[in-house]
């Protein structure tokens, strides 16, 4: 790879990663936010943070495995990376599923009545989507390092 070619590889890598920061941020405002006595609204607030963010998250996955990116560089040219890699694409796999499983839930509860909503407990529901939005900051930490170490490119962090 040239050095034009890895700097736009670059800045595809840096403009997900905002778009998946945003996503971040976004759902976390959501979750931040009163839900008893306004349970569908909360529901539909987060619903759509968290489609957002399994957009960003998806979006993130093509681009880190595409095969003119950075990640494919550093399988070629720093193959002693190879397996912080595959934990790398594996967790995020499973921080991927998390989302969608949160998602799944929030969808199947907005199908119920109200009664039905409360049960689930939004305190919980917080928690849960708490816990994979601080794996998700600690696994781009991790993905950070491994570039800057292959390259000693800065993409940033959970800005």
């Amino acid at each position: 790879m040239t050095v034009a070619e890895r700097d736009v590889a670059k800045d595809d890598d840096r403009t997900q990663h905002v778009r998946l920061v945003f996503a971040i941020h976004r759902l976390e405002a959501c979750l931040g936010q009163a839900a008893p006595g306004r349970e569908t609204e909360w529901q539909q607030e987060v619903n759509r943070a968290l489609d957002l963010l399994l957009a960003a998250m998806k979006e993130s996955r093509e681009c880190v495995q595409r095969d003119d990116g950075l990640i494919e560089e550093i399988k070629l040219e720093k193959p002693y990376l190879l397996k912080r890699i595959k934990n790398l694409r594996a967790e995020f796999d499973g921080l991927f599923n998390q989302a969608a499983a949160l998602q799944d839930q929030m969808k199947d509860a907005s199908d119920k009545d109200s009664s039905e909503t409360q049960q689930i407990g939004f305190a919980d529901l917080r928690q849960r989507m708490s816990w994979l939005l601080s794996a998700l900051r600690h696994h781009q930490a991790k993905e950070a390092d491994l570039v800057y170490e292959a390259f000693n490119v800065d993409i940033g962090v959970g800005d």
